[in-house]
């Protein structure tokens, strides 16, 4: 919250102003006074991010260049093209512009490294990727979203111990969250930690400490296997329960396998993966399917 009395008068101040604004668009308080050139500047973005949010990403681009031929400083207004272009899939061209900020600005928010992150997982570069999750974390270390991102990249490059401690950083985050009672303020939320870090732990054999994490997202979840949300982005009943009977497979607790499988039968009585893995509760056998396939296809 600004005091009264306050005055933008320089393009640091301008763009922590917008980076306060990001942070806290509903909070009440003072708005400082901009100078004409800041508020010009400002104008400038504005208009911009309404083209955006239109989905006129070109328009908003030519915007966006405009107020950065007066102030080639202005981050936010870059932070902003390299998003447009982003939106528009032209990827090398949004990454080179927000490498111009971290070469050149020495940005102290996490957003750009993510956004760098988000743009290197579309172009395929793992080790980049990684890597800006990493300085987004060094900047701002309990950022739940990084931790997340880190876990799975750490994942999908089979390096299953460090996406371990990636995903328990993230859980830290969250169960801090909701100590302070904002369980889900954030993106992602609980169900979501949970189900990617118990994910990474059946991979890598650690079945008892993935059976608490798939048990706490049929705590947030409940019983209910309808599909809920977006399933390419968002753990459901269903797959939890089958990621259940297979520990319990593997367990040999076959009776806790066949309890789960009544619900995903009568839910699903034509999946393949169901049928197999009835059979083989039945049967008293094991987990038919690779440890390592976790259906991240899913």
């Amino acid at each position: 919250m600004y005091p009264p009395g306050s005055t933008i008068t320089t393009l640091p101040q301008l763009d922590l102003l917008i980076d306060w604004l990001y942070q806290n668009p509903d909070a009440p308080g003072y708005i400082p006074t901009l100078s004409f050139e800041m508020k010009h500047l400002y104008t400038l973005w504005a208009r911009g991010q309404e083209l955006e949010h239109l989905g006129q990403f070109q328009s908003a681009i030519e915007i966006y260049k405009r107020a950065l031929q007066i102030a080639p400083d202005f981050i936010n207004a870059r932070f902003s093209w390299a998003r447009s272009l982003q939106a528009l899939r032209k990827y090398p061209e949004a990454l080179s512009q927000l490498q111009v900020i971290t070469t050149f600005y020495s940005p102290h928010d996490s957003n750009i490294y993510l956004q760098m992150a988000s743009i290197q997982r579309e172009l395929g570069d793992s080790a980049a990727e990684i890597f800006s999750y990493e300085k987004a974390l060094s900047i701002e270390p309990d950022n739940i979203y990084a931790w997340l991102n880190l876990g799975l990249a750490r994942r999908l490059v089979k390096d299953l111990d460090a996406s371990s401690r990636a995903f328990g950083e993230a859980i830290r985050c969250l169960d801090n969250l909701i100590r302070d009672g904002q369980p889900h303020q954030y993106d992602p939320e609980e169900d979501k930690v949970c189900f990617e870090a118990a994910r990474t732990e059946f991979a890598r054999s650690a079945f008892d400490q993935s059976e608490l994490l798939f048990k706490r997202v049929m705590g947030v979840r409940g019983q209910s296997l309808e599909l809920w949300g977006d399933p390419q982005h968002n753990p459901t009943v269903f797959y939890t329960m089958l990621f259940l009977v297979r520990i319990y497979l593997r367990l040999g607790k076959w009776s806790l396998a066949m309890e789960q499988l009544e619900a995903c039968m009568a839910f699903a009585p034509s999946d393949p993966n169901v049928g197999l893995l009835t059979g083989n509760a039945r049967n008293h056998g094991t987990d038919p399917l690779p440890v390592t396939w976790i259906w991240d296809e899913m």
